[in-house]
């Protein structure tokens, strides 16, 4: 049986670790996105940019990480906030962060 799974097709679990790596390295090192927890739209795409551009940096072929990146899409709707009010904390000692766009 041939396993045309994206994780399959991407190169398993080495690719998948290395794209995260590197695209929680670039995220951390963002002056606006190293601080995010509200994610809004905005913030959203330019997140998907980042791992796009390190899911080809990676050497995913482009039709693959275009896959990637729409089934990343899929959780938009969870974690995009249009106003901080949305945020909901996991415990009752978290803090609700809200940091403005550096510039």
């Amino acid at each position: 049986m041939e396993d045309n799974t994206l994780f399959a097709e991407i190169g398993g679990r080495a690719v998948l670790e290395k794209v995260h790596k590197v695209f929680y390295d670039e995220l951390y090192a963002h002056p606006w996105l190293k601080n995010f927890l509200n994610i809004t739209a905005e913030l959203f795409e330019l997140r998907s940019q980042i791992l796009r551009r390190c899911i080809l940096e990676c050497g995913v072929p482009e039709a693959l990480a275009d896959r990637w990146i729409r089934i990343d899409g899929a959780f938009k709707h969870s974690l995009v906030k249009s106003d901080i009010d949305q945020c909901e904390k996991r415990y009752t000692t978290d803090t609700i962060l809200d940091f403005p766009k550096p510039g």
